[in-house]
Parts: C-alpha cells; sequence; structure tokens
C-alpha cells in the first residue's frame, strides 16, 4: 500500500460471517476481480483478512478481526490505501463490506 490509513470499525458479526472470513475467497476465473486471504487465528482468536485485487495481487484492504466466541467476532479496525477513489473511512468500509458479502456470502449490514 502507497498510503495506507487505519480507523477503528468495531462491527460486531455473527459466528457464521467470522467462519465465512477465515475460508476467504480464492478467484475461479479472470471476471473473479477480488481475493480474500485470512491468516489463521492466533490463540486469543484474533485473525488478520487481507482483500486484494486478484490480477495485480494488490492488497487493498486490511480487516483486523478480534477472536470469535458465543456472541460472534468483532471486525475491531480497517487498514486501506487512501487515494481518490476510498478517500474516506466509511467509503474503504462499505466497499470491503460489499467485497465481503458478494465474494463470501457475509451477512452484515
Amino acid at each position: 500500500m502507497e498510503n495506507p490509513t487505519t480507523a477503528p470499525w468495531g462491527l460486531r458479526i455473527s459466528n457464521s460471517d467470522f467462519e465465512k472470513l477465515q475460508v476467504g475467497f480464492t478467484p475461479q476465473n479472470m471476471d473473479d476481480r477480488w481475493e480474500c486471504a485470512t491468516d489463521k487465528p492466533d490463540q486469543q482468536g484474533n485473525t488478520t483478512v487481507r482483500l486484494s485485487r486478484s490480477w495485480s495481487g494488490s492488497v487493498e484492504f486490511i480487516l483486523a478481526v478480534k477472536g470469535g466466541g458465543d456472541n460472534g467476532a468483532e471486525i475491531a479496525q480497517i487498514t486501506w490505501n487512501k487515494d481518490a477513489l476510498t478517500p474516506t473511512d466509511a467509503e474503504a468500509k462499505e466497499i470491503a463490506s460489499n467485497i465481503c458479502r458478494n465474494h463470501m456470502y457475509c451477512e452484515w449490514e
């Protein structure tokens, strides 16, 4: 990332959505523009989710997810490449959410 910017998020997600993030998404063909790779959770269940452009491998968004439990998990913060296309944290959160909904069928609002 040329201009990484981090903002808190505090978004609670369900265990189902946390599991979907852990599985990630691998592009099936050239029409899939995004890839989602997730690190294995640490001992506390915290993990990092990277949303990358599939053609270039360029990481565009990084989600820091705090461990799952009976009450789900939390996307604690988002890091993105702040540029003309995503100048604000609200826009970065919206784009990252749309990628997760469209490719991994996450259901958070």
